[in-house]
């Protein structure tokens, strides 16, 4: 299973996508699943505020997760999954920035390459996988070329996960609107 969750920024779509990761959990291991629990942190060190949030986060999940710092190579976290594991990616717009600002070649064919090649991996392992992403082009137009580029790039990753995925959610002020997916 493949589930997009977006909200703006403090909306509450993390803590809801860890519920949600608990409840996938929970339903695997009933049903006899050996599957992880990992949590994909796409999130640099890049100054003493991310420091914090990164440790809050950090403290603020229990034991049952592995946690794995890939502000990158988010393939190669997922390759190390193993069969039936649940994986929250978190979060999708950090780990665009990364991408394009890290100097190496990262246009959009790439990065779409990669995602194609995770949702591969996802349906070969029967992985279940939760992409946490903001929503970061509805206010106001910016004029500035690498803004809008950046949006433009996010915007196409979001309808690519979004093409794939069997639930789509959307966070606002902690409360999930489902978008796609059984029961809508």
């Amino acid at each position: 299973m493949i589930v997009f969750i977006s909200g703006g920024a403090r909306s509450g779509k993390s803590q809801f996508a860890e519920s949600l990761a608990y409840d996938c959990f929970d339903e695997s291991r009933q049903q006899g699943s050996e599957g992880k629990f990992i949590y994909v942190a796409t999130a640099r060190h890049t100054d003493h505020e991310m420091t914090e949030r990164i440790n809050r986060h950090r403290h603020e999940r229990d034991e049952a997760w592995q946690t794995v710092e890939e502000p990158l190579d988010l393939l190669a976290a997922v390759m190390t999954a193993g069969n039936g594991d649940v994986i929250l990616i978190d979060c999708l717009t950090v780990w665009l920035n990364n991408r394009l600002f890290d100097g190496s070649r990262n246009g959009e064919d790439v990065l779409l390459h990669e995602l194609r090649e995770i949702m591969l991996q996802a349906d070969e392992k029967n992985l279940q996988l939760i992409f946490v992403s903001n929503d970061v082009n509805e206010g106001v137009p910016i004029d500035n070329e690498l803004v809008t580029s950046y949006i433009k790039t996010l915007e196409h990753v979001h309808r690519f996960v979004v093409s794939k995925a069997d639930r789509v959610y959307q966070v606002v002020a902690s409360i999930p609107i489902q978008w796609k997916g059984e029961g809508t």
